[in-house]
This record gives C-alpha cells, sequence and structure tokens, in this order.
C-alpha cells in the first residue's frame, strides 16, 4: 500500500517550511514543514503519507493531487477498467499474484480528496460500483494472431504463385527451344525440297527437250503416244516453253 500526497510550489512560501542542507554530500535541501519530510524540488514537491491518517491541516491547502496504489484480494472477480467517485479516478488491473484461490487485482487511485480515494476503494472492494469504462470490451479491428495469419496465408500464396511462374518459365523455355529445333527442321526440310525440286525440274525439262529427238541424240520410240504432244505437255506443267 502506497500513498503519497503532491504538494503545490506555494508550499515553500508556508509558514514553518524550512529547508536545510542535507547531511549527504551535495547541494540539496532537507525540506520539512511540522516536522512532515517534504521530498522533491520546485514543481513536483510530495510527502508520504499513512494511509489510516487524515491529510495534516499544514499541507491540506498545498496539496494538488493524492495518489493511492495498492492490491486487493477479492473472491469474486472484478472487471479491469476505470472506476470513478467523487473526485477519485481509478484503475483496476490484474496482477500475475495469487492468494489461495482469491483473485488478487492492482488497484491505482488518483484524487484531490482523501475520502473520495478511500470511498471509491471500499465500493471496488465490495463489488457496489461498476466500471465506467470496461478494459475487457472486444478489440477493435484485427488482432496480432489474425493479422499474423493473415500474413502467412498471403506468404503461401505469394510462394505457390511464384513456384507456377517459375514452373510456366521452364514450360515457356523448353517450347520455345523445341520451335527454335523446329524451326532449324523445317529450314532443313525446305532446303531438301528445294533440292529434290530442283532435280526433278532439271529430268523434266530433259525429258521434255530429248522427247522429240530421243533421249540423248539416240532414237527412242515411245509406244501408243505422240512425243511432240507428250514434250508439250510437260513444257506446260513446267511453264515454260521448249525453247528455255
Amino acid at each position: 500500500m502506497s500513498t503519497q500526497l503532491y504538494i503545490n510550489d506555494s508550499i515553500t512560501t508556508a509558514e514553518r517550511f524550512t529547508g536545510a542542507p542535507c547531511e549527504k554530500k551535495g547541494n540539496c535541501l532537507e525540506l520539512s514543514i511540522d516536522g512532515i519530510s517534504i521530498h522533491g524540488n520546485e514543481g513536483c514537491y510530495y510527502c508520504i503519507h499513512c494511509d489510516d491518517r487524515d491529510v495534516p491541516k499544514v499541507l491540506l491547502p498545498h496539496v494538488k493531487e493524492i495518489s493511492f496504489r495498492d492490491c486487493i484480494i477479492t473472491g469474486a472477480q472484478r472487471e479491469v477498467g476505470i472506476y470513478k467517485h467523487a473526485s477519485a479516478t481509478a484503475e483496476v488491473n490484474f496482477t500475475s499474484a495469487t492468494s489461495g484461490t482469491n483473485l488478487v487485482y492492482l488497484v491505482s487511485i488518483n484524487g484531490k480528496i482523501l475520502d473520495d480515494i478511500r470511498t471509491l476503494l471500499q465500493l471496488i472492494k465490495t463489488g457496489a460500483i461498476s466500471a465506467s469504462e470496461s478494459f475487457e470490451g472486444k478489440q477493435q479491428g484485427e488482432t496480432r494472431a489474425e493479422l499474423e495469419e493473415e500474413l502467412r496465408i498471403a506468404k503461401t500464396n505469394f510462394e505457390k504463385a511464384m513456384g507456377v511462374l517459375i514452373d510456366r518459365e521452364k514450360e515457356l523455355s523448353s517450347a520455345e527451344s523445341k520451335l527454335l529445333g523446329a524451326e532449324k527442321k523445317a529450314e532443313e526440310w525446305r532446303s531438301d525440297y528445294n533440292l529434290e525440286h530442283s532435280r526433278v525440274m532439271r529430268i523434266y525439262r530433259l525429258l521434255a527437250e530429248e522427247l522429240p529427238v530421243g533421249l540423248f541424240n539416240k532414237r527412242f520410240y515411245w509406244p501408243w503416244c505422240s512425243k511432240r504432244k507428250c514434250a508439250a505437255k510437260i513444257h506446260h506443267i513446267l511453264n515454260d516453253s521448249p525453247n528455255e
């Protein structure tokens, strides 16, 4: 249990306020008023207060805020969150401490009036007050676990997509290689065809030229047909003339 009184700077102008050099080395001062030790320095004066006592009258005009902090043990669950009563505001949170089968909660209360703080603490202990702002509501948006799961799924899908893309690139490369091979083969076939066509055309042309006079100037008889007509037909097929 801890209670601190935060004091305004006006305490330094109060009667019976004293500041004496510290016994320890340094330039610090031991501050006090009516035997009550004051800690801190300008802008942040405070003193430790006994919880079972009222605020000393000499300090009362100078108290800026009162801070209380303690753990409460209860057999029933308390909603974690913010509780308010008069000038006091409390924050109740879970702790890792246990007390048998009882639940232990950490209670931090700030206020301007000590009685308001004590009353609020008692209301929380007895369960006679509800939280004005709960910490137990469902979290808005997605949880960290949900976001991590979405990220994992996205990474998996990306890796699958990259695998498919790599496979398609390999297939494309293989298809391009096959196409090049096919084009090369087709070019070889075209060259072979042109060569054979040229040979056949030479034979036909030679045949067409030699038929009227005989093959290679030798008499050659074609039964059942006219040599000149046959030669003319061949020239017609070759689309040339006998004199070419």
